[in-house]
């Protein structure tokens, strides 16, 4: 069984910048890489049908396969995914 360094909901500090970087680093150290599953497509589907023009890019795919993997909880993807979607640039 992989050992993975978890992240607690309760003692995670969102970083205010790099959210990006953090995810990367944070998936390579778990080594976790995004792999699509059925259900990807029909949520691509869904986005692409209801005219949201967003695809999800490498870092959200990488929350995705993190909370998937158990690395971290739903709790904190969305969290990190707001942070994220959220910094300037």
């Amino acid at each position: 069984m992989d050992q993975h360094i978890q992240i607690s909901p309760a003692t995670e500090e969102i970083p205010s910048g790099g959210l990006g970087a953090y995810v990367r680093h944070l998936a390579a150290v778990n080594r976790i890489e995004h792999k699509p599953i059925p259900e990807d497509a029909l949520a691509d589907s869904f986005a692409r049908l209801s005219g949201s023009g967003h695809e999800s890019d490498e870092v959200e795919q990488l929350l995705l396969a993190l909370s998937r993997a158990g690395v971290i909880s739903r709790q904190t993807r969305f969290k990190l995914h707001v942070a994220y979607l959220n910094q300037p640039g």
